[in-house]
């Protein structure tokens, strides 16, 4: 009778050794599934800089950030301020709007095209190209109505990959 409670006692440690086993690498497990899921992938994209007179300047960047807003604010690039109706850009890399000509605006291109969106719900995409131009606003520009929402109505003006109009 002693050896058929020893083996009762064996097995239950056994089954106990385990359960705790395996219990532990299933913990284990989640918690690489679950610091993988916080991992965030690095997007390369690239910025064009071009000021009223017409210079360039090219940035090559690396973030984590979702929305280009949140990118070039972290980089220390973009400078303004987040409002309700959206994002009010002050200067870009060190350039500013000249405030005594309200028709010369910030336009944002992206992979050349005049974007119509506000830069602060333009998610980052890898590999893509934006440019910021410090340039008047034309036909092509979005209107702006009084309760800050926003009207466009393209040219047919084709606009090359750098912002500049194509021949």
């Amino acid at each position: 009778m002693k050896t058929f409670t020893l083996k009762r006692v064996l097995a239950l440690a056994l089954t106990l050794v385990i359960v705790v086993t395996c219990g532990s690498t299933l913990v284990s497990c989640k918690k690489d599934e679950k610091h993988k899921a916080l991992e965030t992938v690095a997007m390369g994209f690239t910025l064009i800089v071009k000021d009223s007179e017409g210079k360039k300047e090219k940035l090559e960047l690396e973030t984590d950030k979702t929305f280009l807003v949140d990118a070039l604010m972290d980089e220390g690039v973009l400078k303004g301020e987040k409002t309700e109706g959206g994002y009010i850009i002050e200067s870009v890399n060190g350039i500013k709007a000249d405030k005594d000509t309200p028709t010369v605006i910030w336009k944002l291109y992206i992979n050349g095209e005049l974007s119509t969106d506000l830069i602060s719900s333009v998610p980052l995409i890898d590999g893509n190209k934006y440019t910021l131009a410090l340039e008047e606003i034309t036909d092509q520009s979005p209107e702006y109505t009084t309760d800050g929402t926003e009207t466009y109505e393209p040219s047919e003006t084709p606009v090359s990959a750098d912002g500049e109009e194509a021949e």
